[in-house]
């Protein structure tokens, strides 16, 4: 179950025990409507830092690389063109947040309307083999080479004329 959930008073009473935090909608409703409708203030600017990418890189020497929120907002533009992503696809993110191939799987969907699927990390491949045998049609899986043999392994789909799902294969060599 998620940290916090939302819900209402009828389901609520029914839920299992649990130690997360749950929001019930009906007992904040007025708190809500008084709410601002407008988007809140924000003092980011492209040139911001976002996050550190740190990596061993070719040399086997750790490094920092530092992106800006202007360089993820330029790459997410583009993969999002570039990577048909349908607004209401369910795409699997089966990579570590720290990993940088996440920053597309992780934000491409949730730009264009599609929702995402946290795989857990430690049993991504059984996951994403699990995604794919179900013939949901995710939309995008971004992979490492390694991953693609190990899935070859795991599912056995016939080929469908009908899919919808980007592959995107980096990280390694491709053989």
């Amino acid at each position: 179950m998620p940290a916090a959930t939302q819900t209402d008073a009828a389901t609520d009473a029914r839920l299992p025990g649990t130690t997360a935090d749950r929001l019930c909608l009906e007992t904040i409703r007025t708190e809500l409507s008084q709410a601002p409708t407008t988007p809140p203030e924000c003092d980011t600017s492209p040139s911001d830092l976002m996050y550190v990418l740190l990596t061993s890189g070719s040399t086997g020497e750790p490094k920092g690389v530092m992106v800006e929120h202007r360089q993820v907002v330029n790459f997410v533009t583009w993969a999002c063109q570039f990577y048909p992503i349908r607004s209401g696809a369910l795409v699997p993110v089966n990579s570590s947040i720290g990993f940088d191939a996440t920053v597309a799987s992780l934000l491409c969907p949730l730009t264009v309307g599609a929702a995402i699927q946290l795989l857990p990390e430690h049993d991504e491949l059984p996951e994403m083999a699990r995604v794919m045998s179900t013939g949901s049609n995710p939309g995008l899986f971004n992979l490492t080479p390694a991953h693609l043999v190990a899935l070859a392994d795991l599912v056995d789909c016939p080929p469908r004329d009908e899919l919808e799902t980007t592959f995107v294969i980096g990280g390694e060599e491709l053989t």
